[in-house]
C-alpha cells in the first residue's frame, strides 16, 4: 500500500501524492501524511511535516532524484 501524502509536490516511490483534502479523506484509516496544513492535520489526527521537514525526510530516505 502506498503512503498517501497531501501538500507535497514531490513524493518518493511507494508514496502517492493527492491534491485535495477531499481526495485525502478517501484514504482515512490508511497510512498518510499531511505536509504544511496544520489545521487539516489536527482535524484528521494524522502525521504532519513542514515543507522543510518533508525535504529532510526525502533526503534521509535517500530520494535524490527530486
Amino acid at each position: 500500500m502506498d503512503v498517501v501524502v497531501y501538500g507535497a509536490g514531490k513524493v518518493p516511490p511507494g508514496f502517492r501524492a493527492v491534491k485535495s483534502a477531499e481526495e485525502l479523506r478517501r484514504y482515512l484509516h490508511k497510512a498518510f501524511v499531511v505536509v504544511g496544513d496544520e489545521r487539516l492535520t489536527e482535524e484528521l489526527g494524522v502525521a504532519h511535516f513542514t515543507e522543510e521537514e518533508w525535504g529532510d525526510f526525502l533526503r534521509y530516505a535517500g530520494v535524490h532524484n527530486f
